[in-house]
């Protein structure tokens, strides 16, 4: 082959070898933020969405079990006690499980204090019955029961705010997760928007050498300036991957429409010189 197909065909492999490195890149660069993005949502997804729920209940639950008991300890009519009764205890089973669902996630809170709600609540139970039969006789355990009551409200209100505060972690780590999955998302897009220009750079690479018209040469200048334009628009200055692809460009636009060494006037002028076309397609 003649000088003129040599530097064609060593210009040719020098614009492949560079744009499929710059589309290895790409691709494993996007593949590395689905994964980051698929393993944080995962564990977010898995782990504080339960918790606020969780959290929630037992908050919740609290709050029923201590209206619950106060409703107990003011009952003065038996046909009310075993109304009041079931709810106190609906209430403290929800709290035991909303506390068995934390531990299970590894949040171990207020087991101590479920356990003294359960057993306060027993004796409130036999206080207030025997407060119906007889309010004479259990007026001294009334009173000693108000003052466990109090302490206990008490307590259950450090745990209120134990679980409210836990329950505003996980949200906040919920919208954190959000905001980096959109973050990561935006990114992915635009990887994909650089590893498809640059498709189409590299499929313009090898059209020169396809053409067997020298005027058919002119519409692949503008095409290949449209992929780099595209390129160009899809990339981000501000990351480190795209400043590099960015920096890259103008040595493979120069590469292609350089008007006396580029891709396009090569092959112009071995369209040009017959023998040069001759050796080349031979």
């Amino acid at each position: 082959m003649d000088d003129g197909g040599s530097l064609l065909a060593r210009q040719l492999r020098l614009l492949t070898r560079g744009l499929t490195a710059a589309l290895l890149v790409v691709l494993v660069a996007a593949i590395a933020v689905a994964l980051v993005v698929l393993l944080q949502m995962r564990t977010v997804e898995s782990r504080s969405a339960p918790t606020l729920h969780a959290a929630s209940a037992l908050e919740t639950a609290l709050e029923q079990a201590g209206a619950g008991m106060l409703a107990l300890a003011v009952v003065d009519q038996p046909a009310e006690l075993e109304t009041k009764r079931g709810r106190l205890a609906a209430a403290l089973a929800a709290c035991a499980a909303s506390r068995e669902e934390l531990r299970r996630l590894g949040v171990d809170v207020g087991a101590r204090m479920v356990e003294d709600l359960a057993g306060l609540a027993q004796r409130l139970e036999r206080t207030t019955a025997d407060h119906l039969a007889s309010d004479a006789r259990v007026l001294a355990a009334t009173n000693a029961m108000g003052q466990e009551i109090d302490a206990l409200l008490h307590g259950t209100g450090e745990l209120s705010r134990a679980v409210l505060a836990l329950r505003e972690a996980a949200q906040t780590q919920l919208e954190q997760a959000r905001a980096a999955n959109s973050t990561a998302n935006a990114s992915i897009r635009r990887l994909m928007g650089l590893r498809d220009g640059l498709r189409e750079v590299r499929a313009m690479v090898v059209q020169p050498a396809l053409v067997e018209v020298k005027r058919r040469l002119r519409p692949l200048e503008d095409r290949m300036q449209a992929a780099l334009g595209a390129v160009r628009a899809a990339a981000d200055p501000g990351q480190g991957l795209d400043a590099e692809l960015l920096a890259a460009l103008p040595a493979i636009e120069s590469g292609y429409i350089d008007a006396q060494d580029g891709l396009l006037a090569l092959r112009a002028r071995q369209l040009a010189d017959p023998a040069s076309a001759e050796a080349a397609a031979a």
